[in-house]
């Protein structure tokens, strides 16, 4: 009985109180930061949330209702049960575990009527400081050199397998 307590319920016990010690969410921090580190690993731009503009916001007037509101901006990305008259737009983009830029934008509602904007996106009035219309932007691409020889191309004519 002796030797079953310790060689069976001590390494037990060990496994087990280790894992309570050890915090999900800083193990997963932790990888997370170790492949940002890795060389040539392809992180890819994650945008989640909503994605309004300025000019989205712009449309927004004092005593809309909530259908109007949900036509200019979309669905809210959060609409919390127990108060149904704020609705929060929330838009994260993030390159692996950096976040990029983080902003959100709260509508508070009073009898079904817009009466509130706070965050980082408002309306901005109509004239003084308003920015002028965005300019269509016109990027020459040059057509792809079929004759160029490729990375892996390269790397086969290095060892020899390509004349």
């Amino acid at each position: 009985m002796h030797k079953l307590l310790i060689h069976i319920a001590l390494p037990a016990s060990l496994l087990l109180g280790g894992c309570s010690s050890t915090s999900d969410w800083a193990l997963g921090t932790n990888i997370a930061r170790g492949l940002d580190a890795l060389p040539f690993v392809y992180r890819p731009t994650i945008r989640q949330g909503n994605i309004i503009t300025q000019e989205d916001v712009d449309k927004l007037q004092p005593g809309m209702t909530k259908r109007q509101v949900r036509f200019a901006l979309g669905t809210p990305m959060l609409v919390d049960v127990f108060h149904q008259d704020r609705w929060d737009y929330v838009l994260v983009e993030q390159v692996g575990s950096r976040v990029l830029e983080e902003r959100s934008t709260r509508l508070y509602f009073d009898d079904d009527r817009l009466v509130r904007i706070e965050g980082d996106l408002r309306p901005q009035p109509a004239g003084e400081g308003a920015e002028p219309p965005a300019q269509d932007l016109v990027v020459e691409v040059p057509d792809w050199d079929g004759d160029r020889d490729t990375l892996f191309g390269r790397s086969l004519r290095a060892i020899g397998l390509k004349d």
